[in-house]
């Protein structure tokens, strides 16, 4: 039985604001393809809505602010939580890391940032990394590698030029959860300091988000 696609959702664009400073990670992906690997349940479409921008912004200035619901359902739930990193590289783990308990439940990051890893180490499928399957398959394969069971991943363009015809702040992060995998992809503006610190809170947010419904 086929499986039907999960096309990413696509987050509100912020406005950029000019910089020169150079990026602090890039990736890039390629076509969306069905979710059927590594045992997903299933796909669904995961939509991401904010208010207005720069409200949001200054509120959410802690990207480290959904870790201590992540950490409070990974100890009562027993989750043993990973992460795939590609355009964040590294900034997920660390504030994962600071979770209370973090040894007892937080298994460790792929920091995959060079395609190779993606490809050779988590299992993606050689091409471009800036998509929605590359998000998906990070997942997975983060999954396998760390022995964890719910993995959010994330692949995209920090800027401050474009990467694969994708402007910088396009980002993909997924997310995988026993089993179940979502999808969202996000329109950031800023600087690239400013595009790695909302992708790494937003996709915190999105775990938390997804062990909220497993648990629910």
């Amino acid at each position: 039985m086929r499986r039907r696609r999960a096309p990413c959702a696509r987050g509100r664009r912020r406005p950029r604001r000019g910089s020169d400073r150079p990026s602090p990670g890039t990736a890039s992906g390629g076509a969306a393809q069905a979710v059927g690997r590594g045992g997903v349940h299933a796909a669904r479409l995961l939509r991401w809505r904010t208010g207005r921008a720069l409200d949001h912004h200054e509120a959410m200035s802690d990207p480290t602010a959904p870790v201590r619901d992540i950490a409070q359902l990974a100890r009562q739930h027993g989750f043993r939580i990973g992460a795939a990193e590609s355009l964040t590289g590294g900034t997920i783990s660390s504030a994962l890391a600071q979770g209370e308990g973090a040894a007892d439940w937080y298994h460790g990051t792929v920091v995959s940032y060079h395609e190779k890893v993606k490809f050779d180490l988590l299992g993606v499928t050689p091409g471009p990394v800036i998509t929605e399957r590359c998000a998906i398959e990070m997942a997975q394969g983060a999954t396998r590698v760390l022995e964890a069971d719910a993995v959010v991943s994330t692949t995209g363009a920090g800027g401050p030029d474009e990467e694969e015809g994708h402007p910088p702040g396009t980002v993909y992060v997924g997310v995988m959860v026993r089993g179940e995998v979502t999808c969202s992809k996000l329109e950031l503006g800023g600087d690239p300091e400013e595009i790695v610190q909302e992708a790494t809170q937003r996709s915190l947010e999105l775990l938390l988000e997804q062990l909220r419904a497993a648990t629910g």
